[in-house]
């Protein structure tokens, strides 16, 4: 059980990560103005630099917490086959 729920968590961590850091990294490539605002003409929004760190800081942090499930998963896992079966 602890295996399939720490699965779970670590997937849902990967995928969040990689849509925090892909939206950090589009609009930290924004031209942005010296008032720290993008116009994006296509579809008519305004992008706000401060929000660039905001994702950043998101993406961080859910770096650090799929790299932690992850390890604890690893761990979890190697130690369920060096002891059988047995979830401890």
């Amino acid at each position: 059980m602890i295996k399939w729920t720490l699965k779970i968590l670590t997937t849902f961590l990967t995928i969040l990560t990689t849509i925090f850091c892909w939206t950090f990294y589009s609009r930290l490539k924004f031209d942005y103005n010296s008032e720290g605002n993008y116009f994006d003409e296509k579809n008519v929004v305004v992008y706000h630099e401060q929000a660039v760190f905001v994702y950043g800081t998101i993406a961080f942090v859910l770096f650090c917490l799929t790299f932690l499930s992850l390890r604890i998963l690893i761990t979890t896992i190697r130690r369920v086959s060096v002891f059988g079966d047995k979830e401890q």
